[in-house]
């Protein structure tokens, strides 16, 4: 396993690190500066600040981070003005999308601490968007930088995470992703069954929505769990679909590395007539290529597939040219593997002089890696340091901030309180008020009714009583009519007085 998943590697990092641009490329570049330079509006400027950023984040990490930095840039200053609610969510967005290429920046480069910070600010950004696509890409992100890390249990967690959103939105690939990164750690830990389950998972998916390139990817896993199991038939079966796609797609360098893998397997198997075949198929494509890294590589593997069939001289001469390649790149870590082997083969030679020059030269390079890894591992220790420092920095502060809401919550849920009272008071107080505006209102309507009653009563009262004074006016009148003066009566009878009886009143008349 360890042979086929070094190289892997290394060949990766090495080719992305010198990715040139195609003249295609440029001009799409050229186009979308124009479009920076006469962009009347912002949104116009990020679209073309993020496809500048798809080009090149690969063969310019410097420019990149730059790239990704004008968008943050552009959309933090248009989120102080008045947005509408699609505005604030697409600048919102392309701060998310910007956080998470430079933590990906960061991520290959190796400072896991930056990366993580800035992943996880994304990843805020994409929740509070609730932009699930968003959260499930990012999660698999912090998976992968775990992975990097060697905390497998965290990598998977993240992974699960990030696959379990990727099914509820039914994103193909992103479940296809998280399968084939969780059957890698699966692998790593030597679980190959489980590994090459999620790695069938994944081939299947792939094939379904039709991705070559991610198909011969998985094929090419598929191929290494069977190298390790032993089952070298299976892997050449597996590689040699993976190297028809790739050649199909004209990848050169994965068709170089997957020469060389089946190199490796006719090699395991004893078969080096057959390896040594497929080892300067991959040399050549690397020569053209330029991989220096590569090139020294296939030289050393073609050096020892010949000393194995007998030809020290062959396997002298390629050995010594894959070690003066290796030396040219710094690659230390072959230098120590093909100077121990040419060492072995000048001993076995009987070259005592070339066989103590050789093992000086491992000696050497192995204290020089031994004080690498030394300080690597510092390095390493004191970025974890750090991250575990603002981890427990930003537990502390969420806690507080926890408290703060709390306490706000406690102090609004109070104020709501005595508001609700206030309203209950001033509701209260209002229908009481109504209620005794009815009551006034219902006296003054029977005080109204009363007052017309009596009024009407005294009118008819005065009219009774206008009446019966007409009626004594008129009989006094008609006795003063027929009774003489009481001037005369006085002045003839003075002791007299005059007594009036009216007539009895028959019925009928």
């Amino acid at each position: 396993m360890q042979k086929h998943l070094t190289f892997f590697i290394a060949l990766f990092i090495g080719f992305s690190s010198m990715a040139q641009l195609t003249v295609e490329q440029n001009h799409q570049i050229d186009s979308l500066k124009e479009v920076i330079s006469t962009a009347k509006h912002d949104t116009t400027k990020i679209n073309a600040l993020e496809a500048w950023d798809n080009i090149i984040y690969i063969s310019n990490p410097n420019l990149d981070l730059e790239l990704n930095k004008q968008i943050q840039d552009i959309c933090e200053n248009n989120l102080t003005k008045q947005l509408t609610k699609k505005e604030i969510h697409k600048f919102k967005k392309g701060i998310a999308f910007s956080l998470n290429n430079i933590g990906s920046i960061f991520s290959d480069q190796g400072d896991y601490t930056k990366a993580l910070d800035y992943y996880t600010k994304s990843l805020k950004i994409h929740k509070e968007l609730e932009n699930k696509k968003g959260v499930s890409a990012i999660l698999g992100n912090i998976g992968s930088i775990y992975k990097n890390q060697g905390d497998y249990a965290k990598a998977i967690d993240y992974y699960t995470k990030s696959l379990k959103i990727a099914k509820e939105i039914e994103n193909k690939k992103v479940i296809a992703s998280s399968f084939n990164n969780i059957g890698l750690i699966y692998w790593k830990k030597g679980n190959l069954l489980e590994g090459l389950n999620y790695f069938n998972n994944s081939l299947k998916i792939q094939e379904e929505i039709g991705n070559k390139s991610a198909i011969s990817t998985c094929l090419i896993n598929i191929g290494n769990i069977y190298v390790d199991q032993n089952n070298y038939q299976e892997a050449l079966i597996y590689y040699k679909k993976s190297l028809k796609i790739k050649r199909e797609l004209g990848d050169k360098h994965f068709i170089a590395l997957i020469l060389n893998n089946i190199g490796s397997t006719y090699d395991d198997q004893g078969n080096y007539k057959n390896a040594l075949i497929y080892y300067k198929k991959s040399l050549k494509i690397r020569r053209e290529l330029r991989n220096k890294w590569g090139i020294a590589q296939s030289l050393f593997n073609i050096a020892i597939a010949y000393h194995k069939l007998g030809k020290s001289e062959d396997a002298i001469t390629n050995i010594e040219d894959a070690i003066n390649i290796a030396k040219e790149t710094n690659a230390l870590n072959l230098v120590a593997k093909q100077s121990k082997a040419l060492y072995e083969i000048y001993k076995e030679l009987g070259n005592t002089d070339k066989a103590l020059e050789l093992y000086e030269l491992y000696i050497s390079t192995k204290d020089t890696l031994a004080k690498q890894d030394a300080m690597e591992e510092g390095i390493r220790l004191e970025e974890k340091r750090k991250y575990n420092e603002k981890k427990i920095i930003d537990s502390t502060a969420h806690i507080i901030a926890i408290t703060k809401e709390k306490e706000n919550v406690t102090r609004k849920e109070a104020e709501l309180q005595i508001k609700k009272d206030q309203e209950v008071m001033l509701y209260g107080g209002l229908g009481l008020v109504v209620l005794f505006s009815l009551f006034i209102f219902n006296r003054f309507r029977v005080t109204y009714k009363q007052k017309n009653l009596i009024e009407t009563q005294h009118h008819e009262l005065n009219e009774t009583h206008r009446e019966i004074t007409d009626s004594i006016n008129y009989a006094k009148r008609i006795q003063s009519a027929i009774l003489p003066p009481i001037k005369v009566v006085k002045e003839y009878l003075k002791e007299s007085f005059i007594l009036y009886k009216p007539k009895d009143v028959v019925a009928g008349d």
